[in-house]
Protein backbone atom coordinates (compact mmCIF):
# COMPACT_ATOMS: atom_id res chain seq x y z
CA UNK A 1 0.00 0.00 0.00
CA UNK A 2 2.60 2.44 0.74
CA UNK A 3 4.29 1.78 -2.54
CA UNK A 4 1.41 2.84 -4.24
CA UNK A 5 0.84 5.96 -2.22
CA UNK A 6 4.55 6.78 -2.83
CA UNK A 7 4.07 6.53 -6.49
CA UNK A 8 0.50 8.33 -6.96
CA UNK A 9 2.26 11.25 -4.55
CA UNK A 10 5.44 11.30 -6.91
CA UNK A 11 3.10 11.48 -10.19
CA UNK A 12 0.56 14.07 -8.76
CA UNK A 13 3.73 16.28 -7.68
CA UNK A 14 5.69 16.28 -11.38
CA UNK A 15 2.06 16.82 -12.76
CA UNK A 16 1.79 20.25 -10.62
CA UNK A 17 5.14 20.93 -11.25
CA UNK A 18 5.10 20.89 -14.91
CA UNK A 19 1.45 22.61 -14.53
CA UNK A 20 3.07 25.65 -12.65
CA UNK A 21 6.24 25.52 -14.39
CA UNK A 22 5.18 24.90 -18.01
CA UNK A 23 6.80 28.19 -19.46
CA UNK A 24 9.75 28.18 -17.95
CA UNK A 25 10.79 24.37 -17.95
CA UNK A 26 14.58 23.67 -17.87
CA UNK A 27 17.16 20.70 -17.63
CA UNK A 28 16.01 19.75 -14.23
CA UNK A 29 12.83 19.24 -15.05
CA UNK A 30 13.45 16.97 -17.88
CA UNK A 31 15.69 15.21 -15.99
CA UNK A 32 13.12 15.05 -13.06
CA UNK A 33 10.80 13.27 -15.97
CA UNK A 34 12.89 10.99 -17.06
CA UNK A 35 13.78 9.43 -13.14
CA UNK A 36 9.86 9.50 -12.68
CA UNK A 37 9.62 7.46 -15.97
CA UNK A 38 12.63 5.43 -14.90
CA UNK A 39 10.60 4.68 -11.31
CA UNK A 40 7.29 4.13 -12.43
CA UNK A 41 9.51 1.30 -14.67
CA UNK A 42 11.19 0.28 -11.29
CA UNK A 43 7.40 0.30 -9.66
CA UNK A 44 5.96 -2.07 -12.26
CA UNK A 45 8.95 -4.35 -11.60
CA UNK A 46 8.31 -4.38 -8.06
CA UNK A 47 4.70 -5.12 -8.34
CA UNK A 48 4.85 -7.57 -11.29
CA UNK A 49 7.77 -9.72 -8.99
CA UNK A 50 5.46 -9.27 -5.96
CA UNK A 51 2.90 -11.24 -8.05
CA UNK A 52 5.12 -13.77 -8.97
CA UNK A 53 6.47 -14.51 -5.80
CA UNK A 54 8.69 -12.36 -4.76
CA UNK A 55 8.41 -11.68 -0.81
CA UNK A 56 8.20 -15.33 -0.68
CA UNK A 57 11.29 -17.11 1.50
CA UNK A 58 13.70 -18.52 -0.67
CA UNK A 59 13.00 -21.83 1.98
CA UNK A 60 9.63 -22.35 0.74
CA UNK A 61 9.93 -21.37 -2.79
CA UNK A 62 11.13 -24.07 -5.64
CA UNK A 63 14.65 -23.15 -7.01
CA UNK A 64 13.28 -22.92 -10.45
CA UNK A 65 10.96 -20.23 -9.07
CA UNK A 66 13.50 -18.51 -7.54
CA UNK A 67 15.75 -18.35 -10.34
CA UNK A 68 13.37 -16.91 -12.82
CA UNK A 69 12.72 -13.81 -10.48
CA UNK A 70 16.06 -13.05 -10.34
CA UNK A 71 16.43 -10.89 -13.80
CA UNK A 72 13.90 -8.96 -12.48
CA UNK A 73 15.46 -8.38 -9.38
CA UNK A 74 19.08 -7.35 -11.18
CA UNK A 75 16.71 -4.72 -13.19
CA UNK A 76 14.40 -3.46 -10.81
CA UNK A 77 17.97 -2.84 -9.06
CA UNK A 78 19.31 -1.44 -12.23
CA UNK A 79 16.53 0.44 -12.86
CA UNK A 80 16.54 2.05 -9.21
CA UNK A 81 20.11 3.10 -9.32
CA UNK A 82 19.31 4.89 -12.82
CA UNK A 83 16.13 6.38 -11.26
CA UNK A 84 18.48 7.59 -8.09
CA UNK A 85 20.94 9.03 -10.75
CA UNK A 86 18.73 10.94 -12.97
CA UNK A 87 16.77 12.60 -9.50
CA UNK A 88 21.10 13.28 -8.55
CA UNK A 89 21.69 14.87 -11.67
CA UNK A 90 18.40 17.21 -11.94
CA UNK A 91 19.20 18.64 -8.41
CA UNK A 92 21.99 19.39 -9.69
CA UNK A 93 20.63 21.28 -12.54
CA UNK A 94 18.37 22.84 -10.65
CA UNK A 95 21.44 24.44 -8.56
CA UNK A 96 23.08 25.34 -11.80
CA UNK A 97 19.96 27.15 -12.69
CA UNK A 98 19.90 28.98 -9.85
CA UNK A 99 24.25 30.21 -9.69
CA UNK A 100 25.40 32.22 -11.98
CA UNK A 101 29.00 31.74 -14.36
CA UNK A 102 30.15 34.90 -12.17
CA UNK A 103 30.75 32.25 -9.08
CA UNK A 104 33.26 30.54 -10.84
CA UNK A 105 33.84 28.10 -7.88
CA UNK A 106 30.41 27.15 -7.31
CA UNK A 107 30.09 26.42 -11.07
CA UNK A 108 32.80 24.41 -11.23
CA UNK A 109 31.58 22.62 -8.45
CA UNK A 110 28.23 21.78 -9.74
CA UNK A 111 30.33 20.35 -12.96
CA UNK A 112 32.60 18.16 -10.83
CA UNK A 113 29.62 16.95 -8.42
CA UNK A 114 27.77 16.16 -12.40
CA UNK A 115 31.02 14.31 -13.37
CA UNK A 116 30.87 12.38 -9.56
CA UNK A 117 26.83 11.54 -10.36
CA UNK A 118 27.51 9.99 -13.47
CA UNK A 119 30.59 8.04 -12.30
CA UNK A 120 28.82 7.19 -9.66
CA UNK A 121 25.90 5.85 -11.32
CA UNK A 122 28.31 3.67 -14.41
CA UNK A 123 29.93 2.48 -10.94
CA UNK A 124 27.25 1.19 -8.78
CA UNK A 125 25.61 -0.40 -11.98
CA UNK A 126 28.15 -2.08 -12.98
CA UNK A 127 28.82 -3.17 -9.52
CA UNK A 128 25.60 -5.04 -9.38
CA UNK A 129 25.54 -6.37 -12.22
CA UNK A 130 29.12 -7.84 -13.66
CA UNK A 131 29.79 -11.13 -12.10
CA UNK A 132 26.33 -11.77 -11.30
CA UNK A 133 24.20 -14.31 -13.60
CA UNK A 134 20.67 -12.65 -13.01
CA UNK A 135 19.69 -16.26 -12.36
CA UNK A 136 21.54 -16.38 -9.56
CA UNK A 137 20.48 -13.08 -8.30
CA UNK A 138 17.55 -14.60 -5.19
CA UNK A 139 18.82 -18.03 -5.29
CA UNK A 140 22.87 -17.75 -4.79
CA UNK A 141 23.47 -14.07 -3.60
CA UNK A 142 26.88 -15.32 -2.63
CA UNK A 143 27.90 -15.12 -6.20
CA UNK A 144 26.47 -11.58 -6.21
CA UNK A 145 29.11 -9.66 -4.08
CA UNK A 146 27.64 -6.33 -5.40
CA UNK A 147 24.30 -7.07 -4.43
CA UNK A 148 23.33 -5.63 -0.95
CA UNK A 149 21.17 -8.07 0.88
Amino acid sequence: MAAILSLLYSLSTLIARFFVKQHTLGYDDWLILAATVAAVAQYVAVFVLLSQGLAVSTLIQAEGTARSLGPGVMANGILFIFAAALTKLSVVFFVKRLLTQELRTAWWATHIVLGLTIAWAIAAALLVSVGCSPQDALYEPQTCAGMVR
